[in-house]
């Protein structure tokens, strides 16, 4: 039997967790984004139950990197790290971007040369990247950040998979090229199975935001160094 995997995504707008013999899928759980800090534990207690094996027997352990929701991937990546130290476990971070790539042609069946991931990156802009598809998807650019119109308009070639890509339909997009995954987790397993993959757990203390996060710095009354009382 291939060695049981553990995957891990809590950047997403579905937060997934899958339980893998190698590339296939035992058992998965999902939740919603804001249920994810709080119950991520159980949802792999639940996973690990579901398969009927113990998290001893985990043989290693992959996290999604990114991008996608700040506070999701600290979280996930956290979880990951803290159960590699306390076990003792391979673990490594998988790129959100190859993984929806990666869903697109396995898990989707996309037969064309190419496929663009995009994650929304809020405020009418996306993190998009093109990746060639061969044997597994490559990367033929860097990933960037560009406004919804020039998604459509700079990459409408090839199909677009992400959570809500739908909504580019509104800038022009074919509705039949924009695909939406389901969770990603289990696709993260057959990435974290392919050969040459390397497991380097120094990855999980660098999330790929590609944005620097929103700090409100509006004085607030009563915050020391603000007008206003105490």
């Amino acid at each position: 039997m291939n060695s049981l995997t553990l995957a891990i995504d809590t950047g997403s707008p579905v937060v997934s967790v899958a339980l893998g013999a190698g590339p296939t899928p035992l058992a998965h759980r999902s939740a919603t984004q804001r249920e994810a800090s709080g119950s991520l534990l159980r949802l792999v207690d639940e996973v690990l139950v579901d398969a009927g094996h113990r998290v001893s027997e985990v043989a290693r352990i992959v996290a999604l990197s990114g991008p996608g929701s700040f506070t999701g991937l600290r979280v996930g990546m956290a979880t990951v790290l803290g159960l590699h130290q306390a076990l003792g476990m391979p673990a490594t971070a998988l790129p959100t971007l190859e993984v929806l790539a990666s869903w697109a042609q396995q898990g989707a069946g996309i037969q064309t040369a190419a496929v663009v991931a995009v994650v929304d990156a809020l405020r009418g802009e996306w993190f998009a990247q093109r990746f060639e598809l061969d044997e597994w998807p490559s990367a033929i650019e860097a990933p960037q950040r560009i406004a919804a119109s020039m998604v459509v308009a700079e990459l409408a070639t090839s199909p677009v998979v992400g959570f809500g890509a739908r909504r580019l339909a509104a800038f022009g997009a074919d509705p039949s090229s924009l695909l939406e995954p389901d969770f990603l987790a289990v696709a993260a397993l057959a990435v974290a199975d392919r050969s040459g993959l390397v497991w380097d757990p120094g990855t999980l203390l660098e999330p790929l935001y590609l944005r620097s996060p929103v700090i409100d710095k509006t004085p607030r009354p009563g915050l020391r160094g603000a007008p206003g009382r105490w």
